[in-house]
Order: C-alpha cells, then sequence, then structure tokens
C-alpha cells in the first residue's frame, strides 16, 4: 500500500467515513488487543477487549487533532491504548482491587470449557516473564516480538526513540535469557 493510500483512509475516517473506521479497525484492532492483553492491567475488571474499545473511542473522538498517514495513525492508536492501560492501572493501584483466589477443591461455579491448558500455560508463563522485565523492556519486546510491529512504529507507540526501542530490545531479551536459564553466563 502506498504512502498516500493510507493518509486517504486516516483522511476518511477524519472526515467521518465508516468505510474508512471499519477499515482501520480490522487493520489494527486484533494486534492492538493482542498488545493490550500483555501489558498488566491490574484491573481483573479491564479486558484487553474493554481498554482497545476505550482507545477506539478516544481516537474516534480526537481524529480532528491527529496529523499523519496510516502509519502515523497506528502509533497514535496504539499510544493512546498504552494511556488507557496505564490509566486503568493507576486506577485500579489506587483502589486497592485484587481478585479473590478460587479453591481449587470446588466444583465449577461458572460451567466447564474446553481443556486450553497447555496454551494458557505458555501465555501465563510469557505474562509472567514480561511483568519481571522493567517496564520499557516489555513493552518493546511485546511491541516487536508479539505483535509484529517495527522499531519506528514501536517508538512512536511508546514515545521513545529508535535508537531506544533497540536498546530496550536487547536489554529486554538479555533479561529474558538470565530469567529462562538462570545459570548459564552469556558469550562475551
Amino acid at each position: 500500500m502506498g504512502r498516500g493510500a493510507g493518509h486517504d483512509v486516516v483522511a476518511r475516517a477524519r472526515e467521518g467515513d465508516e468505510e474508512a473506521w471499519a477499515t482501520l479497525f480490522a487493520r489494527y484492532d486484533p494486534r492492538l488487543v493482542h498488545w493490550l492483553s500483555t501489558l498488566p492491567s491490574g484491573d481483573v475488571s479491564s479486558t484487553a477487549e474493554d481498554l482497545a474499545a476505550e482507545a477506539w473511542l478516544v481516537a474516534a473522538t480526537k481524529i480532528d487533532c491527529f496529523v499523519g498517514d496510516e502509519r502515523c495513525f497506528a502509533a497514535w492508536l496504539f499510544r493512546i491504548g498504552y494511556r488507557v492501560s496505564a490509566g486503568r492501572r493507576r486506577t485500579a493501584e489506587r483502589r486497592h482491587t485484587f481478585p479473590l483466589a478460587v479453591d481449587a477443591g470446588s466444583e465449577a461455579v461458572w460451567g466447564t470449557a474446553e481443556d486450553r491448558v497447555a496454551e494458557t500455560d505458555a501465555a501465563e508463563t510469557a505474562r509472567h516473564l514480561l511483568v519481571r522485565l522493567p517496564e520499557r523492556e516489555a513493552q518493546v519486546i511485546a511491541c516487536l516480538d508479539v505483535l509484529g510491529l517495527d522499531v519506528a512504529t514501536t517508538g512512536r507507540a511508546l514515545g521513545i526513540s529508535d535508537g531506544a526501542v533497540r536498546v530496550a530490545h536487547h536489554r529486554g531479551l538479555r533479561h529474558l535469557r538470565a530469567l529462562v536459564r538462570p545459570g548459564e553466563s552469556e558469550p562475551m
């Protein structure tokens, strides 16, 4: 897609074209939801879908202030999503809301579900590892390695330079290796 085509979709969305909004939503919502699900929310009542919906609402109300093409729009949208998530996390921390533990011996209150233990365990392990990283490193790894964003888009979404993205990515991967294989020393 050329630069003009991406700018055209954003320009049409700015004018209120529902088809342009649907195009942008189809392109970016799945990745936005996935990325938001990797961030520590602190609020168990907020799902990644809730955060993404709020980010889209903010984008729709603030589109008049946006200037740029579709790549810039993606970074802008992800930045909004990050701010929404951070706001929810701060609110949850102030309110001290935490989930209740479920008794492992009790019968399922909510019915049965298909067995997705391995998938859930892998996702949970990844979240636990990312949470143990410094925040910037975790977010850069989520953007680059989980979502497949490029360095420039990641930098714009997180509000940091391309060089800072590369450094945070390198450091984050080094920290992850140390967490996964604690006894191994790295070659110099």
